[in-house]
């Protein structure tokens, strides 16, 4: 067998603070290699501007010239994260212990953050949250210390995972913005449309409340004198169809609100603060759902496993409690509250149309109509649209899922495969095209205000989270064709 040999700690620190001296000296031997904004003004006014050779005019316009240059540098000094802070950190916060720095590397297209990469040498999560504290009592609320995978790295962590490095960001580029007025405009906008698409997916189910006389009335008004056009439309008695409307109104609002409040419940136990809500409105099933983005750091993957997971079971089980309400109600065929919609409806889900069938009867779905209680068609729409954001795609809360249980790796993997299947239309039959577009458009980003990026969940969430995926696909897959 062969011979382990190991280095005291106290030995292993006074080769970290002999390593962290002669860096010190080799700056000094150097030099600063850079001139202070001083020297450069001063430099500039003997060799530029003092010419003999040069007129007022070109004299005034260079001076300036260069003082708009030397403000905007000035502006620069204090752009991004102190190099002395970070060497500071790199001597205070890591050490030969818990994380050996080996290089620091700025990060950013701007370079406003510094990338401490190194080896670790302890418990990752112990040694985030011993370098955290440390970065308050140095700085206070001036930075903030972030756990990330090593985008360099070649190969994973000898202790398991991917490489860790550590990156050092100001506070205000760290968290999310605050939510700006426009964003309430908007939410507001997008709620007020989501009534509407509700009420539009009621008279749909609806319909048959409607005078066929009334409808042709507004489909083509253009055959009717303006005396027979007031005289069919102001006779209708519409409170039938307003009293038969308003629960699917108040059930898909009340399912989405459901689904809002399990994210937001959850996240007060986290301390995570959450955007208002940007409900998505939609004319099939009324909403898509909403996004909601964080307004604070999320802690690490747990807790944004749990937030996301919380908002899918609140609103699937309030929805799976009208879908199997409404089915039980279908059973009777001489509930005069039943509706007639196609039998397609329900072949677009294997999971929801294989359900039906067997509550309702083998046969029931042969047909090309099919009577259900109002409930049923909630409790679709409830089911659907949790699906649809059960998917593994962006920061969908499926998303969110995937990234906590695989990190960015998995879930760009799992976003490609979400995606070839909206785009072909083998996820979500007709809602495909529209879903995918808007995830395209407004979720497609992955999470990134997350403290401890590299920490991935437990087993139990991680079957969990697989387990949504595998309801959102039975869900979205269409039954095969009779």
């Amino acid at each position: 067998e062969g011979v382990t040999i190991s280095l005291a700690p106290q030995i292993l620190q006074q080769i970290a603070e002999a390593e962290a001296a002669r860096q010190r000296n080799r700056g000094e031997e150097e030099g600063e290699p850079r001139q202070s904004l001083e020297e450069l003004s001063k430099e500039f006014r003997q060799k530029v501007l003092d010419d003999p050779d040069m007129n007022d005019g070109q004299r005034a316009q260079l001076q300036r010239m260069f003082e708009d240059l030397m403000s905007t540098a000035d502006k620069l000094k204090s752009f991004g994260v102190d190099k002395e802070d970070c060497k500071t950190l790199k001597e205070r916060a890591f050490g030969a212990t818990t994380f050996w720095v080996t290089e620091m590397v700025p990060d950013g297209a701007l370079e406003d953050g510094m990338l401490f990469r190194g080896n670790l040498r302890g418990d990752k999560e112990k040694v985030y949250e011993g370098a955290r504290q440390a970065t308050q009592e140095l700085f206070g609320e001036k930075y903030e210390l972030l756990m990330v995978e090593d985008p360099d790295a070649t190969d994973d962590d000898p202790r398991g995972g991917a490489r860790v490095a550590f990156l050092l960001l100001e506070k205000s580029a760290a968290t999310p913005p605050e939510t700006s007025q426009l964003q309430y405009v908007v939410a507001g906008l997008l709620g007020l449309g989501c009534v509407v698409t509700a009420i539009l997916v009621g008279i749909s189910a609806e319909i048959s409340l409607i005078p066929k006389d009334v409808i042709q009335a507004y489909l083509r008004p253009e055959d009717l004198s303006t005396e027979e056009y007031t005289r069919i439309v102001t006779s209708w008695d519409v409170e039938p169809l307003q009293r038969a409307v308003l629960p699917f109104v108040y059930g898909l609002l009340g399912l989405n609100v459901a689904h809002d409040l399990g994210h937001r419940v959850m996240a007060a136990t986290k301390g995570v603060k959450l955007s208002v809500p940007f409900f998505i409105p939609n004319n099939q099933i009324g909403l898509f759902g909403s996004i909601t983005q964080p307004k604070s750091l999320i802690r690490n993957y747990r807790d944004m496993f749990d937030i996301a997971y919380a908002g899918l079971a609140a609103g699937g089980a309030l929805s799976s409690a009208f879908f199997l309400a409404g089915l039980i109600y279908s059973t009777d065929p001489g509930n005069p509250e039943l509706v007639s919609v196609p039998s397609l409806l329900f072949k677009g889900s294997l999971l929801l149309g294989g359900v039906s069938q067997a509550l309702l009867g083998g046969d029931a779905l042969s047909k090309a109509e099919v009577l259900v209680h109002p409930f049923t068609i909630v409790g679709w729409c409830g089911l659907v649209a949790t699906a649809l954001n059960s998917l593994p795609v962006g920061s969908l809360d499926g998303g969110r899922l995937m990234q906590s249980m695989y990190g960015r790796k998995g879930l760009s993997l799992s976003s490609l495969l979400s995606y070839v299947g909206l785009g072909f239309g083998f996820l979500g039959s007709t809602l495909s095209l529209p879903f995918g577009l808007y995830v395209l458009l407004c979720q497609r980003v992955p999470e990134q205000f997350v403290r401890d990026s590299v920490t991935r969940v437990d087993n139990r969430r991680a079957a969990l989270g697989l387990l949504v995926v595998f309801f959102a696909i039975l869900t979205l897959v269409p039954m095969a064709p009779d």
